[in-house]
This record gives structure tokens, sequence and C-alpha cells, in this order.
């Protein structure tokens, strides 16, 4: 393969290794947490509609409601998963995980005993630590997203040959 050239990958920075930990394992959390509640609302999905039949927001949506909300934590936490696309789910998990503390916070504010159908895992949690932990994980997204966003790399400055005031040709960094 004559002529042509190879672009070098070179080594990433640790920092750049830490930001890549980080946001890697805020996606593993986060779509192990939505996977885990999806399948939780598919495979005892009974007890999830009447658990939103009981909302005093949702009653007349159930039928919607125990299909569409498993099914954008499935394909929130796909997203996550695939580089290409995983700033997409960061964002959509954040959004949906804020939306899902408004509505708990909501159900705080106007319920006697508000239900509460998210999982298995957060059944035994009052309500005000389930926001708390929503608001965990939200900042955990809202953490990765930042992390992961793409940032242009910084510009290294060329040596110029300028010519001086005297007539003598000089290098220079460019930053003048």
């Amino acid at each position: 393969m004559k002529g042509i050239a190879r672009k070098q990958k070179r080594n990433p920075t640790p920092t750049e290794k830490r930001r890549a930990l980080v946001t890697v394992t805020a996606v593993f959390l986060c779509g192990v947490l939505f996977l885990f509640s999806a399948g939780d609302k598919i495979k005892n999905q009974q007890d999830f509609r009447i658990q939103v039949a009981k909302s005093p927001i949702l009653t007349g949506h159930e039928d919607i409601v125990v299909w569409a909300v498993p099914i954008v934590e499935i394909v929130i936490a796909a997203l996550m998963i695939v580089p290409l696309t995983r700033q997409v789910g960061l964002y959509g998990f954040y959004t949906v995980m804020l939306a899902f503390t408004g509505y708990i916070v909501m159900l705080l504010n106007g319920a006697e005993r508000p239900p509460c159908g998210c999982n298995a895992l957060t059944e035994a949690m009052s309500l005000e630590w389930h926001a708390v932990m929503n608001g965990l994980f939200s900042a955990l997204a809202a953490t990765a997203i930042i992390l992961n966003e793409k940032k242009p790399p910084v510009p290294v400055p060329r040596p110029v040959n300028i010519t001086n005031a005297n007539g003598v040709r000089e290098m220079t960094d460019g930053n003048r």
C-alpha cells in the first residue's frame, strides 16, 4: 500500500481516561436502572396497571402508560449503549428522570397515600427517598452529558516566519 498515509491514533491523556471511565460508569448505572425498571414493569404488568390506575394524574391512561413507559426506558437504555447515540440516550434519560421526579413531587403534594409503580427496587423506599434517588441519577446523567460532549481540539500554534522592523527574518509562535 505504497503512498497511503495512515492517521496515527494518539493515546488518551489521563484526564480523557477518567472522563471516559465516569461516562461509561454513568451509562452502565443509568442503563441498568432503566432496563431493570422496564423488565419489572413488563413482568408485573398487572400490578403496574393497578398502580397507574390509582394515580390521580394518570387515571384513564393505563393502557398507554403500562406499555409506553417500559418501551421508552428500553429505547433510552439502548441509545445510551451505542457510542454514536449515547448523547441522545443520556439526554433522554435525564429528561425522563426529571419527569418522573416531577411526577413524584406532584404526588407528594396532592395525594394522601400516593401510588408508585416504578419497580421492585423502589417499592420499599418512601416517595421522598425515591425523589432523592431520582435526583441523584439525574445528576449522574447530567455529569455524563457534560463529560461526553465532543470538545473541539485545542489549536496548536504553528511557528511562523516574519520579518521584523530591521528586515531580519525570525520565528514566532503566531500569537503576536
